[in-house]
């Protein structure tokens, strides 16, 4: 059972194959799991699905009226596929970006640059990529620019991030289901049973017993 970052898994991906041990990881890339292939699985959506995923929510939202659509992301490998997918959805519509996307590294601490440069752009839609560090800070600074439309953002966010941003026209697409909400409840039951109600205490609880029991029946 694997580490979560794609920043890792395109780096030691190939080796799952190259040892033959089986590993099912969070963000492995894409490329690396799709086509299926034995030794490395994905048990969260692919960065295709999400780019897709938040394009189709973008375009729901803005109904009838004329996509300006910009993106703002952290550098990493899934987020790379994300883009590429992105780009290839937009122009199966035969839409495009608002203007560049602006990229930051994935520690990055202040979003301001970034931010300006899409404020610039004067979109009617972003759709984002960033950690649950980042996301308050990304939000805050497109506000202070003037962006005061509706961002979709991509990966983990949790409900005291969501809090933290406090801004009804923040979105999130996210494949953790956090344990506060009514869909972990049968996980929540389980822990209780096992004597581990006090291990309910994060966002990837409930994704972290996904791949074990994945695990435990593939090897079963």
């Amino acid at each position: 059972l694997g580490n979560v970052s794609s920043v890792v898994w395109a780096t030691t991906g190939p080796l799952a194959a190259e040892k033959e041990i089986v590993h099912i990881a969070g963000g492995a890339v894409d490329s690396l799991v799709y086509p299926p292939q034995p030794y490395l699985y994905r048990y969260l959506m692919s960065s295709r699905q999400s780019a897709e995923g938040s394009l189709q929510f973008a375009l729901d939202q803005l109904g009838s009226t004329e996509p300006k659509i910009s993106f703002l992301r952290y550098d990493s490998a899934g987020t790379d596929a994300y883009a590429e997918a992105l780009v290839e959805a937009l122009e199966r519509i035969d839409l495009e970006l608002a203007g560049d996307q602006q990229r930051f590294p994935a520690a990055a601490t202040d979003l301001t640059p970034a931010a300006s440069a899409i404020a610039a752009q004067n979109p009617n839609f972003v759709l984002s990529i960033m950690t649950d560090a980042q996301a308050p800070l990304g939000v805050e600074a497109l506000r202070n620019r003037g962006y005061t439309g509706p961002i979709v953002n991509w990966v983990g966010i949790s409900e005291k991030t969501l809090q933290a941003v406090n801004d009804p026209n923040f979105y999130v697409m996210r494949d953790t289901v956090p344990s506060e909400l009514p869909e972990s409840a049968h996980i929540k039951d389980l822990a209780t049973e096992l004597g581990k109600a006090d291990k309910i205490n994060h966002d990837f609880v409930v994704n972290g017993y996904l791949a074990a029991l994945a695990t435990t029946k593939a090897l079963e």
